[in-house]
């Protein structure tokens, strides 16, 4: 295990798939881009992501989403989480590549 904590790895039993699957699930998400899960010790774990958020989407609902996703987090575990929102049709979406 130390190995896989030196090499950032994602922790057993985690499945990248299934965590989008619930980002994307929220209703001004469009997509997410890229989720990332490491272990920052045998009992922490971490995650990060970018969520494309309907260009329409106002202030609240984003900052309600950013709420509901960091609760999934909690509850799913985690001990840190970053996520990142771009607008949809923004240059950044356009650049960053999943």
């Amino acid at each position: 295990e130390v190995f896989g904590i030196l090499m950032e790895r994602a922790p057993r039993g985690v499945h990248v798939t299934c965590i989008k699957r619930k980002l994307e699930h929220y209703p001004i998400v469009t997509e997410v881009k890229g989720v990332f899960i490491w272990s920052i010790t045998n009992d922490r774990t971490a995650l990060g992501t970018h969520l494309v958020v309907k260009r329409e989407a106002t202030t609240d609902e984003i900052f309600k989403t950013l709420d509901a996703a960091r609760q999934l987090c909690l509850q799913l575990g985690f001990s840190m989480s970053a996520i990142e929102v771009m607008r949809e049709g923004d240059e950044s979406t356009v650049k960053y590549k999943s």
